[in-house]
């Protein structure tokens, strides 16, 4: 069953847990009250437990059903199993009764036996499932302890006197009396050190389950105390104080059963798993109390000495109680500073070992700590820095741009701020810096700025080369087709508003695959660089020259005043180009360059220009090697 079914479980759940509470409130009230004589009385007391069973083992296994983790669905499983083996063994002790036999040992007693020790396997369980480590030998000595000081207790208070009194010797049946009494000190010693925990991990019983099923166990033990007196004197009868209280536990297991349907296995961190020191401990207090109240009852002639042995064991009882608790808490709080340590150490190494700075600054921007990264990126050791002004490392525009960014950071609480690019010239070279900064004077870890530094010079150096690679041709540096249409386009803009015009050459190596061919692909690139660079020496310091790729090149003039201007610039390209290329020491290479010119007219576009510098340059080509021509004069190209 998954946590869907939950909340039909928990509406039927809830139902029978409160028709339990009344049937055991009214059961209890009549064997009290006496209601009908005793031969009523013994029949509500032989027959009121088996309902009250019944229904608690049925709530017991509906939170077993409930829950999905896998220690909580054990747990559940074996307190199922517990007290349905408690509950048969009350069933076939009234088939007993109702035959007149009562046979010792019999099943029942094996039914009890395995009862407590199934109850100890679900303990067991919760216990490992702590967060807190579980001393087992620790708690076996503990337990010892415990269990011989109310055996001992048991024995020569309660034991002895009811042998005597009856004047025979079962050492059978007291030795198994005093195996209920001891096993009951271990399991609520068991419980005790649940409650006593300060947290417990995922597979949690909730605070409340927890407590009611404390509660409902140490009903049962003093249960069990009075079952043992009554049956040891041979005065048990049905319907008796053991009767009551067997029946008044079923109130809080079928509670603490009904509690874990309720909440599943939804148990948050936030949540406490644990009770204050108060409640903790009210269950031992009232089985103390009941305790003391039934010796008082048996000893009544040497009751000071018996009260006296009595508080002192329960004392002793609640002592060790308290020292699992400590043991607990201090082991608990060794091995939070211990993670706490080392998460320290660990963050701390990763912070003197980062590439980055890490610094701390007052509100005014003064240096409290800073990182070891601060030499290989700053200039300056931590020691150096410490204390100093952040905005000290520049001068000048940066200088007052570092006091600014440590003011916005200073009034921004709680949010970044940055990054913020910076320039810092130092011993290894100008470096790229890049700051970004929070305000965590509010953080008691913190309580100041909180800066990191980074050199971003290589990234910096990266975006140049792809920007190189995006607008540049790599072999002749020069602008390739895309940034030389994005200046054309620009300049065609500025020559509308100003008036001028714009001129564009489209260049042309004539016989450049004759040198590929006879000289080789290496002398083809010389004679390319070669090329890009008399093409620069004939543009103007504002034009631009690009290379389209293979041997095509353009040139855009910007502000000409009339054609015979451009006419001068293409007659230049040609002359320059003209001359041989010396490729090697001992070869040259000669190419000449067909030039194809365009001047702009009012509506003209980068491509549409091109396209006329493009037509212009095969018209150069027709006539001869070594010429240029002009674009035909028409009307004004739209968009290519």
């Amino acid at each position: 069953m998954t946590a869907d079914s939950q909340p039909s479980s928990a509406h039927w759940t809830g139902r029978v847990a409160a028709g339990l509470v009344l049937w055991v409130l009214v059961a209890i009230a009549w064997l009290q009250l006496g209601f009908g004589g005793d031969e009523v009385v013994g029949t509500v007391g032989l027959w009121a437990d088996a309902p009250a069973g019944i229904v608690t083992v049925l709530l017991a296994w509906a939170a077993w059903r409930s829950v999905v983790d896998p220690v909580l669905r054990r747990t559940w499983a074996l307190l199922t199993l517990a007290l349905a083996m408690m509950s048969l063994g009350g069933l076939i002790s009234i088939w007993f009764a109702l035959t007149g036999r009562d046979p010792f040992p019999s099943v029942v007693d094996l039914l009890y036996i395995g009862f407590n020790f199934v109850v100890l396997a679900a303990l067991g369980g919760m216990l490992r499932a702590t967060t807190g480590r579980i001393d087992w030998s620790r708690l076996a000595i503990d337990a010892g302890i415990v269990g011989l000081g109310f055996g001992a207790v048991f024995w020569f208070v309660v034991v002895q006197p009811a042998a005597a009194s009856v004047h025979e010797r079962d050492v059978l049946r007291h030795a198994l009396s005093l195996f209920y009494i001891s096993f009951d000190c271990l399991l609520l010693l068991g419980f005790a050190l649940l409650l006593v925990s300060e947290r417990t991990s995922g597979a949690a019983l909730r605070r409340r389950t927890l407590l009611l099923l404390t509660t409902g166990f140490s009903v049962l033990f003093v249960a069990d105390m009075f079952w043992a007196v009554a049956k040891l004197r041979g005065e048990y009868f049905f319907g008796g104080s053991s009767d009551a209280l067997y029946l008044l536990a079923f109130i809080p297991l079928g509670l603490a059963a009904r509690e874990q349907v309720r909440s599943g296995s939804a148990m948050t961190a936030a949540e406490p798993t644990v009770a204050g020191p108060a409640v903790r401990l009210l269950p031992y207090a009232a089985m103390a109390i009941a305790f003391l109240v039934l010796v008082y009852h048996e000893n009544a002639d040497s009751n000071d000495a018996v009260t006296t042995m009595l508080a002192v064991i329960f004392v002793l009882t609640m002592l060790v109680i308290l020292r699992q608790s400590m043991m607990l808490r201090d082991e608990a709080r060794a091995r939070e500073q211990i993670a706490a340590g080392r998460v320290e150490a660990r963050f701390a190494s990763l912070i003197q070992n980062a590439s980055e700075v890490v610094m701390v600054a007052d509100g005014e921007g003064r240096l409290r700590f800073v990182s070891a990264a601060a030499g290989g990126v700053l200039g300056a050791t931590p020691a150096e820095l410490n204390g100093t002004h952040l905005a000290d490392l520049w001068q000048g525009p940066e200088r007052a741009r570092v006091s600014s960014f440590l003011a916005d950071v200073a009034a921004s609480a709680g949010i970044v701020v940055g990054p913020l690019e910076l320039e810092l010239e130092g011993a290894g070279g100008q470096r790229q810096l890049e700051v970004i900064g929070r305000n965590l004077m509010d953080d008691h870890a913190v309580e100041g700025l909180a800066l990191t530094v980074r050199d971003v010079s290589e990234r910096h150096l990266l975006e140049e080369q792809l920007r190189q690679l995006a607008f540049y041709d790599p072999l002749t540096r020069l602008a390739n087709r895309r940034l030389f249409l994005d200046r054309v386009e620009h300049a065609l803009a500025l020559a509308r508003r100003s008036g001028t015009r714009v001129a564009l050459l489209f260049v042309d190596l004539d016989d450049f695959k004759d040198v590929n061919d006879t000289l080789g692909h290496e002398a083809g690139d010389q004679v390319l660089r070669e090329a890009a660079i008399r093409l620069l020496g004939c543009a103007r310091a504002v034009d631009t020259v690009a290379r389209f790729g293979g041997d095509e090149f353009a040139i855009l003039v910007e502000g000409v005043g009339a054609s015979v201007d451009v006419e001068r610039v293409a007659t230049g390209v040609v002359t320059a180009l003209a001359r041989p290329i010396q490729v090697s020491a001992a070869q040259e290479a000669r190419v000449a360059a067909s030039v194809g010119v365009a001047l702009s007219r009012p509506g003209d576009h980068a491509e549409a220009l091109l396209r006329s510098a493009d037509l212009a340059m095969y018209e150069a080509k027709a006539r001869g090697k070594g010429q240029h021509a002009m674009a035909a004069a028409e009307e004004p190209a739209g968009p290519a």
